[in-house]
């Protein structure tokens, strides 16, 4: 169960992160990634998420410096806190990047 500062930490993180992949994904070059993982499935990376999973990852390692952060833009980075997060930047980059509506 997390404590109350926990959760508003987390809370921060997401909405700050929240916001920067808005604004990323208001900039007119979108797309800096994309590859075809299968036929019918693409995987697009957007300045949004990078933008996203940089000022989550920053807030994050401001409460603590050696927490472990799995991200899906960033990969693994090995700290030596207990604490470990895993990221997700901004779910939904495909449609986001084709003008698709949530």
């Amino acid at each position: 169960m997390l404590n109350l500062s926990a959760y508003n930490l987390l809370e921060k993180a997401v909405t700050k992160g929240g916001l920067a992949f808005l604004e990323g994904s208001r900039k007119k070059t979108r797309i800096i990634g994309h590859h075809i993982e299968h036929e019918a499935t693409e995987a697009v990376t957007t300045i949004g998420d990078i933008d996203s999973d940089r000022v989550i990852k920053d807030i994050l390692t401001r409460y603590d410096p050696q927490i472990s952060i799995l991200s899906e833009e960033g990969g693994y980075q090995q700290g030596k806190s207990n604490l470990q997060a895993i990221v997700d930047s901004g779910d939904g980059s495909f449609n986001n990047s084709h003008q698709i509506p949530f």
